[in-house]
């Protein structure tokens, strides 16, 4: 009974997930994520830029699962309020994982894959920068060198997206903003924030190995 009580009053908090503490401010690194100057040609060709691109989604992939696994032994340590989160999203944030009998939809426009791409990993990291300010904030910094390594990684991958996209003359029309997640009332629960985090850091993970299938997908029909 007591392990059901603690389900129970888990789900109920998370089951309004939209509103989150502290929010972050400052400048969208995901805007400029190779840094502060545009890129311009010559730069290497599509092929090139996307053999790179996978080696950088794998090396996220496998740091941003590591992370998740903390925090499923650390902090989300009931099995059956894991397999429950693992099913849930919030709001503005829905990754999900493309199986690999669909990646062949990638081919029929390569460029909207890349802004497609572009913008899902944007919003990946707004999501991130939420579960580095809740770490720095309330946690004492215990996952931080863990988040800034995906955040890293996150934005080295962005790079390339970004590369991917000049070199096929597109434009980005519209980027992300931190307006996609709710800031309305502040996270006092530590049960809650934990349940966020965990969320966000799975979703990362599926949006890294989603697009590693789609892109692993592309290189080998080039």
């Amino acid at each position: 009974m007591y392990l059901q009580s603690i389900i129970l009053t888990v789900l109920a908090i998370v089951s309004s997930m939209s509103n989150i503490d502290c929010f972050p401010a400052g400048n969208e690194r995901w805007r400029h994520p190779c840094g502060s100057s545009t890129l311009r040609p010559p730069l290497p060709p599509q092929s090139e830029i996307i053999s790179d691109l996978i080696v950088r989604l794998r090396e996220a992939d496998d740091i941003a699962t590591n992370l998740r696994i903390k925090y499923a032994n650390e902090r989300i340590v009931v099995q059956a309020i894991r397999r429950r989160l693992d099913q849930l999203h919030l709001d503005g944030f829905k990754a999900e994982y493309v199986p690999e009998k669909n990646a062949s939809l990638v081919f029929k426009n390569v460029t909207v894959t890349y802004l497609e791409s572009y913008a899902q990993l944007s919003t990946a990291a707004v999501f991130l920068e939420q579960i580095k300010n809740n770490e720095n904030v309330h946690d004492h910094g215990a996952f931080s060198a863990d988040i800034i390594d995906i955040e890293n990684k996150l934005y080295d991958v962005l790079c390339h997206v970004q590369m991917a996209i000049v070199q096929s003359d597109a434009v980005i029309e519209k980027y992300q903003s931190r307006d996609i997640m709710s800031n309305q009332s502040p996270i006092t629960d530590r049960r809650y924030r934990y349940s966020c985090d965990y969320i966000i850091i799975k979703d990362i993970v599926l949006t890294f190995k989603s697009l590693l299938v789609s892109y692993e997908a592309m290189k080998a029909n080039m």
